[in-house]
Order: structure tokens, then C-alpha cells, then sequence
């Protein structure tokens, strides 16, 4: 609802303690279409620079629900990523994008030994 350049001029004020706030509070976006546009992109190529950014970024976009295994979440989570990094030309984007992807490789390979134990893997 906020023009962006207002906000981008409040954060510019004290971009130490703002720009993380931003990450914190952007919408998460899911689809390739919507992500150029952005705040969560916008956000990353402004301050991606900074790991307190990423790291509100990633706590935001893994603040989720789902149905089904956990496993295929991750996996489906993951797909979308690859499909913003494919495509992504800014440094600090694909920075972003490179360590989140890394982290959902790991829930990946957690949620698979957890349903192998509940019996859900067969």
C-alpha cells in the first residue's frame, strides 16, 4: 500500500536497524511472474548485502503450513527456488537463493529419515 521509494527512504534513514525489518515484513511471493516484482526481490537487491536481511528473509519464507509429507513440501519449495535462481541476474538475490537452498536441501534429507522411521517412505 506504501509507495516503494517511502520506504526505501525510511530505511535508508537507518538502514542497520530498517532494512531487516523489511525482510522481515514482505510477502512472500511464490510464483516466477510475481517475484520481479517483488518486495522480498526488491529488498535482497537493496540490502541483500547484508546477512541480517537474508537471515529475516529466509525466518519469513519459512514461516509455513502444508499438507501431506514433509518431505514433498520441501521438495516442491525447493523446485520454486531453482526457478528464481534459473532466472535471476543480481548477485545478492542468487546469494539469498543459493544459502536457502541449502538449508531446504537439509530439511529435505531431515523430513525423508524421519518419515523412513514413521514408515511413511515405502
Amino acid at each position: 500500500m506504501m509507495p516503494r521509494d517511502k520506504i526505501w527512504e525510511w530505511v535508508n534513514e537507518n538502514v542497520e536497524k530498517r532494512a531487516w525489518f523489511v525482510a522481515h515484513i514482505a510477502p512472500k511471493t511464490t510464483s516466477l511472474d510475481k517475484w520481479w516484482n517483488s518486495l522480498a526481490r526488491e529488498v535482497l537487491v537493496r540490502y541483500g548485502n547484508r546477512k541480517d536481511v537474508r537471515g529475516e528473509l529466509r525466518a519469513n519464507y519459512s514461516t509455513e503450513g502444508w499438507t501431506g509429507p514433509e518431505s514433498m513440501h520441501y521438495q516442491a519449495k525447493k523446485l520454486t527456488l531453482l526457478q528464481f535462481k534459473d532466472a535471476e541476474t543480481d548477485g545478492n538475490v542468487k546469494q539469498w537463493l543459493d544459502e536457502y537452498i541449502s538449508i531446504v536441501d537439509a530439511e529435505i534429507k531431515r523430513a525423508r529419515l524421519e518419515e523412513e522411521r514413521e514408515g511413511l517412505g515405502d
